[in-house]
């Protein structure tokens, strides 16, 4: 993506892909945990986090999150290389066809 972000619809089909291949949302990807309805908090959570505590735990889930993401792409990719294989092996081209 440019710096200058004006080429973000570029980007939209690979989001929607990931979204569709993996177990986690974008925003699980880029936060580190699922994201919740705010209507249906009644109160604020009483989480209590130092700094140092909280980037690790978000480093670390993160991390897991895209390593996950990451494998199912690659599987994905491997099962789409090995059906056109199948598909392609069969192909007979003959000259003045197309």
């Amino acid at each position: 993506m440019r710096e200058d972000q004006t080429n973000w619809d570029e980007w939209v089909p690979y989001a929607v892909y990931v979204y569709n291949t993996t177990a986690y949302t974008p925003f699980e990807l880029v936060y580190g945990f699922k994201s919740e309805v705010l209507s249906a908090l009644r109160e604020i959570p009483n989480i209590q986090y130092n700094y140092g505590d909280y980037l690790a735990e978000l480093r670390g889930r993160l991390q897991s999150a895209h390593e996950v993401a990451r494998q199912k792409i690659i599987l994905s990719k491997e099962e789409v290389r090995s059906t056109m294989t199948k598909i392609l092996r069969h192909l007979k081209f003959k000259p003045g066809r197309r």
